[in-house]
């Protein structure tokens, strides 16, 4: 198992930079078949021309049917998807040591939880149900002005590669 930050997750929240560690499998782990799937190819060249179906006024294919059947022409590609996605609250001066630190913890309790079956989509559901409206987890819980969390933001955002394949 690894973690890797996705940038596209990473926001500021109540004084607090919010980062969202994505959790991969590797062929040897428990499950993994389930998360490494084969799907269309979006850069293939088929799919970059888009469809060429009759669409309606928003864009969106009037023959479900054609449509359908186009996507399923596309190249596929294998994929491995994260077997879980998980947001963290951290203060704007939280150093990398602290982040690594944090997300090898996570990747530790989370991976434990995956390998022991926690992750079913019962258990999921009733988690959500459990978590609607609550706050992620929080990490150095240093509040700071917003300008602050937005540059530590950009910053990790920026050097996210340095955090690839955490372990």
């Amino acid at each position: 198992m690894y973690a890797e930050i996705e940038k596209s997750g990473i926001h500021v929240r109540d004084g607090l930079v919010a980062v969202r560690f994505a959790f991969y499998l590797e062929p040897f782990d428990p499950r993994y078949s389930e998360h490494y799937v084969f799907v269309m190819d979006e850069m293939s060249k088929e799919f970059l021309k888009g469809y060429k179906g009759k669409v309606n006024e928003w864009g969106q294919p009037v023959d479900r049917e054609d449509y359908t059947k186009w996507m399923e022409s596309l190249p596929k590609v294998w994929h491995n998807n994260p077997f879980h996605n998980h947001f963290d609250l951290v203060s704007a001066d939280i150093t990398d040591a602290e982040l690594k630190a944090l997300i090898k913890k996570r990747l530790a309790d989370f991976g434990k939880a995956w390998s022991d079956g926690w992750f079913t989509e019962d258990v999921l559901e009733k988690t959500r149900q459990i978590a609607n409206g609550c706050s992620p987890s929080t990490y150095n819980k240093t509040i700071t002005n917003y300008d602050k969390c937005v540059i530590k933001g950009l910053d990790i955002a920026t050097r996210a590669a340095s955090f690839e394949r955490v372990k």
